[in-house]
């Protein structure tokens, strides 16, 4: 992944949240693709994102990727964290906010 990939890094970032939360151990390979397409045509439609410097792009794609990784982590180790879960759940919570609880990844990306 190129270290400014913002997209990719959203992807994991939603991806690993929700699989945390679930208590998940995969995730159908073609349902991160279907997130990655959703993102893409919304961040290239954004004019903020479009004006985000390389740098700024790296540090947004770097924070979304530690956040992601930190939970995910712990979690594979612990699979009863439940601290771990509540994190990936106020992860996405700060995305979607009160629809978290209904979303679901589909074949066709994020669904609620």
């Amino acid at each position: 992944m190129p270290v400014d990939d913002v997209v990719s890094a959203m992807t994991y970032f939603i991806v690993s949240s929700y699989m945390t939360v679930n208590n998940l151990s995969s995730l159908e390979s073609e349902r991160s693709v279907a997130i990655y397409d959703q993102l893409s045509s919304v961040f290239t439609q954004n004019a903020t994102f479009s004006k985000m410097s390389d740098a700024d792009k790296q540090t947004a794609a770097e924070a979304l990727q530690f956040l992601a990784a930190m939970p995910q982590i712990a979690f594979s180790v612990n699979r009863n964290d439940a601290e771990m879960r509540q994190i990936a759940r106020q992860n996405l919570s700060r995305l979607f906010g009160d629809k978290t609880d209904s979303m679901q990844i589909t074949e066709f990306g994020i669904e609620f």
